[in-house]
């Protein structure tokens, strides 16, 4: 009986010991911003969408472009001032950092062309390129 006692205050004495670390270990915020910025480095592009800020584009006038990615987590991000050009023409494209989106200023008029790369994802992008305004 002096011997079950005895290892039974050892057990528990044990559990007492090793039970808050364990605890702590667990609730550390430090351990959870850890295993957060590992998920969102996991996140992977699955598309990136094109808008322009106007419906026509103009010869010889600016237009805004907006790209945003979307992530494998819902997620989403402007990314216009971060894609790649590949292939081009018709226009150039003028980044502006800081902003959410850049700029495309045609050089000639008929059609234009980007293609984005961002994340692994390529992004073809056609549109109309009207004649100077009048």
């Amino acid at each position: 009986m002096k011997k079950s006692l005895l290892s039974t205050f050892a057990v528990l004495t044990l559990c007492l010991v090793v039970s808050p670390s364990v605890f702590a270990a667990e609730a550390n915020p430090s351990t959870l911003q850890l295993e957060s910025k590992e998920q969102a480095a996991q996140a992977q592009v699955t598309k990136l969408d094109v808008e322009l800020g106007e419906r026509k584009v103009y010869y010889g006038d600016r237009t805004d472009i907006y790209i945003k990615a979307t992530f494998s987590d819902g997620s989403t991000k402007w990314v216009s001032n971060d894609v790649t050009i590949g292939k081009s023409g018709g226009a150039y494209y003028d980044k502006q950092p800081g902003s959410d989106y850049a700029w495309i200023e045609p050089y000639r008029s008929g059609e234009g062309y980007f293609e984005f790369k961002y994340g692994g994802i390529t992004k073809d992008f056609w549109f109309d390129i009207y004649p100077k305004k009048k």
